[in-house]
C-alpha cells in the first residue's frame, strides 16, 4: 500500500538545526567510532581521549547556530588534525597489534574525511542561498553517489560487498542499481538539498536491507517535476506506522533493536525538504519485503538559478 504523507511536520529549534545538519551529525558518528576502533586496536587509549575530546567539541559547534558557519568552514583544520593525531597513534602503535587492522582503519578515516569536507562545503553554500536551485551534471552525482558507497563498503571491514551489476552479485552482496536522467540533457536542476536527500535515502536502505539485498533508485528530471525514488528490500515498515517515520527520531518497532549510525532523522530532512519547496511524498511499504519512498517536487519556471 502507498501512503501518501501529508501530516504537519511540528520540529523544535533544536530538532530543526539536527535536520538541516543530520548527514554532517552522521559522518562525526562514523568518525567518532572509527576512531574508537582504532584506539582499541593500537593500545593508545590516552591519543584515543585526546582525539574523542577534539571530535565532541566539533559536534557540539556544529549543532550551535552561533558557531555552525564557523565549524563548517573549519572542517578541513579539523579533519587535517584528526588525520595527524590518528597516523601518530598508528605509529607508535605496539608490535603486538594488528598492522593490517590499523592500514584500515586509517584509509577508513581518509576516505571519510573526503566526503565529510565535500559535504561542509556543500552545507555553506546552502546556508548561504536555502532556496536556491543549482545545475548538476549526471555524471558527477553518479561519481558522487559512487564514493558513498564506497566509503560504506570500506567502513563495514569486508562485512560486505557492494555491487552495480546483478551478475556481479553473489549471495552476502548489496546489489544497488542508480539511474538518473533528464529531459534537460546531462543535467538536473534541483536544490542543492536534494542532493543531500538522495545519499540519505540510498544510505539508508542499505542499512535496513540485509546482505544480498537489492536497493533500486532513480531521479529524473522533466521540465516541470524533479522526481526521486528509492526502493528497498529490507525490513519493510509495519502498516500502522508508516506515517509516523517521519516524525524527528522515529525509527519502526521492527527495526529498534538495528545498531546505526544514525539519528533517526533522514525521513525526516526528506519531508521538510520536501515540504520547503511545496513537493509531495509517498511511502510503499511491505513488511519484510522492503519499502519505496517517492519524492516529487514543482520545478519552478524561470529556475531561480544564481
Amino acid at each position: 500500500m502507498e501512503v501518501e504523507i501529508t501530516q504537519t511536520l511540528s520540529l523544535s529549534d533544536d530538532d530543526a538545526a539536527l535536520v538541516d545538519m543530520h548527514s554532517i551529525l552522521n559522518i562525526l558518528n562514523v568518525i567518532h567510532g572509527e576512531i574508537s576502533i582504532l584506539g582499541m586496536i593500537s593500545g593508545q587509549e590516552k591519543d584515543l581521549h585526546d582525539i574523542l575530546v577534539q571530535a565532541d567539541h566539533f559536534t557540539h559547534q556544529i549543532r550551535a547556530r552561533d558557531s555552525l558557519r564557523q565549524a563548517l568552514q573549519s572542517t578541513p583544520e579539523f579533519c587535517h588534525t584528526m588525520l595527524t593525531a590518528a597516523k601518530s597513534m598508528a605509529d607508535t602503535a605496539t608490535e603486538s597489534c594488528d598492522c593490517n587492522e590499523i592500514c584500515e582503519s586509517l584509509d577508513n578515516l581518509q576516505s571519510i574525511s573526503s566526503i565529510f569536507i565535500a559535504r561542509a562545503a556543500e552545507l555553506v553554500e546552502w546556508l548561504d542561498a536555502p532556496m536556491i536551485w543549482r545545475q548538476y551534471k549526471i555524471s558527477d552525482l553518479h561519481h558522487n553517489i559512487g564514493a558513498v558507497f564506497a566509503a560504506i563498503e570500506k567502513n563495514s571491514r569486508g562485512r560486505f560487498h557492494i555491487v552495480f551489476n546483478i551478475a556481479q552479485q553473489d549471495s552476502s552482496d548489496y546489489m544497488v542499481d542508480v539511474k538518473i536522467t533528464s529531459d534537460l540533457g546531462d543535467h538536473v536542476w534541483m536544490p542543492p538539498v536534494f542532493q543531500d536527500v538522495f545519499r540519505d535515502l540510498l544510505a539508508n536502505a542499505r542499512k535496513y536491507t540485509q546482505p544480498g539485498g537489492e536497493i533500486l533508485a532513480g531521479l529524473h528530471q522533466s521540465r516541470s517535476t524533479l522526481k526521486l525514488v528509492v526502493e528497498d528490500t529490507g525490513l519493510g515498515i509495519p502498516e500502522n506506522e508508516i506515517t509516523k517515520v517521519i516524525q524527528p527520531h522515529y525509527r519502526g518497532t521492527n527495526a529498534t533493536n538495528r545498531r546505526t549510525m544514525g539519528c533517526g532523522l533522514g525521513l525526516t530532512k526528506a519531508y521538510a525538504a520536501c515540504k520547503r519547496f511545496n513537493g509531495r511524498l509517498w511511502i510503499r511499504s511491505r513488511l519484510g519485503h522492503g519499502t519505496r519512498v517517492t519524492i516529487l517536487i514543482p520545478v519552478p519556471s524561470p529556475i531561480p538559478s544564481e
